[in-house]
């Protein structure tokens, strides 16, 4: 999304607290061509062993992107 559909995201639907990446292991990036995902896991919050995880893009200019939104 654009920097300025970022700042159009409400404050209430922002993400409040980043203990999730903080207490992040096991990490694994694994790509192919001109796509990767990122996963984790995270005992964070009480969610013993939580696989967390996004994926990118890269597009023409060979820049990564957020293929959807963390976290949703």
């Amino acid at each position: 999304w654009t920097k300025e559909e970022h700042f159009n995201i409400p404050e209430r639907d922002r993400m409040k607290d980043y203990g999730v990446f903080e207490e992040a292991y096991n990490v694994e990036v694994e790509i192919e061509g001109n796509y990767a995902v990122i996963k984790w896991n995270s005992d964070y919050d009480n969610e013993e062993n939580f696989k967390y995880g996004f994926s990118l893009v890269k597009n023409d200019d060979d820049i990564w992107k957020v293929s959807f939104i963390p976290m949703q």
